[in-house]
């Protein structure tokens, strides 16, 4: 699946402990929902590894506005 080559590639082991040090308990995924998504991380952290990790990103976020 296309969708997750690309994460699937760049494990994290640093996820689970960002999961847990998250501003703000998870938004409640609601149907045709709007979302604000923001550029950078907690305290102004990026949010991507690398460009090639931005692109990545970018293309699942344009397919999922897609479906």
């Amino acid at each position: 699946m296309k969708l997750l080559a690309c994460v699937m590639e760049r494990p994290d082991p640093n996820a689970r402990e960002r999961l847990n040090n998250m501003a703000r308990p998870l938004r409640i995924e609601l149907a045709g929902g709007l979302y604000h998504v923001t550029s950078r991380g907690n305290a102004r952290h990026d949010i991507f590894l690398d460009d090639d990790d931005r692109l990545c990103w970018l293309e699942i976020f344009g397919q999922v506005c897609e479906s």
